[in-house]
């Protein structure tokens, strides 16, 4: 008489994909920084769609719901909430 041969436990289910809505990060560009050792020196220009005058930002300014984390020699590192959003001198938004 054969022996059944053993058969293996079934795979667990893959784990569900939440959708991520997008998230409302407005539209600009990092044009400068002014780096220096001491924080509080540090500075970002940015320029904004729909405003003609480039706005000047330091650590904890916000741009709509996007608050300055840190400024990095050629980067500003925004924080939304829990997500980091960097954006390089001349980096232009996604699409």
């Amino acid at each position: 008489m054969a022996r059944a041969k053993p058969v293996p436990p079934p795979e667990p289910p893959a784990p569900a994909v939440a959708e991520v809505p997008a998230l409302p990060v407005p539209d600009l560009i990092v044009a400068t920084t002014t780096w220096h050792p001491d924080p509080t020196l540090r500075s970002a220009r940015i320029e904004l769609q729909g405003r003609a005058d480039p706005v000047e930002l330091r650590h904890g300014d916000a741009v709509g719901p996007l608050v300055v984390h840190e400024i990095q020699p050629s980067a500003v590192v925004f924080r939304l909430g829990e997500v980091e959003v960097v954006r390089r001198v001349g980096q232009r938004p996604p699409n």
